[in-house]
């Protein structure tokens, strides 16, 4: 990821590698986000499909990763050793209630989803961001990758993952709708999804993981999805669009909306 400036030459800002140093592409655009200890915080992934045999998975592929690299006019070096890294714990599948009727099952949905660690903080006096590998931890790497930009919404970073597939039914791929916290890669305190589909996103929506209440930080996709679009309904909820190469919007509740931005102006003359 380089780093340009009016006044100097380009460098780079940070040489993404994985844990055994093998060099991860970068062929998508990243984001930023303002950090509150100085400087903002550069959001990207790893990962390439455009290449003759990106789209088939090899025996032994490479484990690509997120990254939050706080860019503070100084070069970041080569290595994760100021990085908090956090994990993806765990795949499980959820009901999802449609309809927001729990005592009518029909229109009950089992959708797959992500429990990442949140435990893991950053401190910003002595690190410069955090690291997400995109598989479970403790797995092999299954193809898994970042092809689109990031979209940074308030206090949290929402990305698309894809994992190539020859399944005719998945539309070429499958992948991941991830949502985490911008400076420290944590999950959010409320599940990304309405799982219980009451219209909202809180507490209710959580789930029992390990005899622990948790919020779910991403649900399963098919097709290769482009980056996300978040809209506000005028419900004061937000959502994500996930347009798919089929050419199907697929929307998903994501959060309690915020206004944001300037709402109002006066003339003064």
């Amino acid at each position: 990821m380089w780093n340009y400036t009016l006044a100097g030459q380009p460098a780079p800002l940070y040489k993404a590698q994985d844990a055994g140093g093998t060099a991860q592409p970068i062929t998508s655009p990243p984001s930023l986000a303002i950090n509150p200890a100085g400087g903002y915080n550069v959001l990207f992934g790893t990962g390439k499909y455009f290449e003759v045999g990106d789209n088939l998975i090899p025996i032994n592929p490479g484990i690509q990763t997120f990254y939050s690299i706080q860019d503070n006019a100084t070069l970041l070096p080569t290595g994760r050793s100021l990085l908090e890294a956090q994990t993806i714990l765990n795949e499980v599948l959820v009901t999802t209630d449609n309809g927001g009727t729990p005592l009518d099952t029909s229109d009950d949905t089992i959708v797959p989803t992500r429990i990442p660690s949140s435990s893991n903080s950053v401190n910003y006096s002595s690190q410069r961001g955090w690291f997400m590998d995109l598989n479970v931890v403790s797995t092999t790497a299954n193809g898994e990758r970042v092809i689109s930009k990031p979209v940074v919404q308030l206090d949290e970073v929402i990305f698309n993952t894809i994992i190539p597939s020859d399944n005719p039914c998945t539309g070429g791929a499958t992948g991941w709708t991830m949502e985490l916290d911008v400076l420290n890669g944590s999950r959010p305190s409320f599940s990304a999804t309405d799982i219980n589909g009451d219209g909202l996103i809180d507490i209710s929506d959580n789930i029992n993981y390990g005899g622990n209440n948790v919020a779910i930080s991403g649900f399963g996709n098919n097709g290769v999805i482009s980056s996300p679009t978040i809209i506000s309904g005028n419900n004061g909820i937000d959502y994500i669009l996930r347009p798919t190469d089929t050419g199907i919007i697929s929307d998903a509740i994501l959060g309690n909306a915020s206004i944001v931005g300037r709402q109002s102006w006066q003339q003064l003359k």
